[in-house]
C-alpha cells in the first residue's frame, strides 16, 4: 500500500511536540519523510493504545501519602481527619 508523502508528513510531525521538529519535518525531502514513517509504523509509534508503565508492584511495596507518613512517624491519626 502507498502512502503520500503528504500524509507521511503529518503523521510524522505529530511524533513530538516540538515547533522546531514540525519545522524539520517540513524541509526533510520525500525519501527521508517515507523511511521514517515506515521506521515509525514499524516500531508501532502510530498505534492507537498509549503504552503506559505499569507501577504497581507485587511485592508489596506502594507509596504512601503524606498523611500515611505522618502517621507512622509522628503515631498521631489527627493527620487525615481519623481519631
Amino acid at each position: 500500500m502507498s502512502v503520500s508523502v503528504e500524509y507521511a508528513r503529518g503523521m510524522i510531525s505529530q511524533l513530538y511536540p516540538a515547533v522546531s521538529w514540525k519545522a524539520r519535518v517540513n524541509r526533510m525531502k520525500p525519501p527521508q519523510v517515507l523511511a521514517i514513517y515506515y521506521q515509525a509504523k514499524e516500531a508501532g509509534k502510530f498505534d492507537k493504545k498509549k503504552k503506559t508503565a505499569e507501577v504497581r508492584r507485587d511485592d508489596g511495596c506502594y507509596q504512601m501519602t503524606i498523611f500515611e507518613y505522618l502517621e507512622r512517624t509522628t503515631g498521631l491519626n489527627e493527620w487525615n481527619g481519623k481519631d
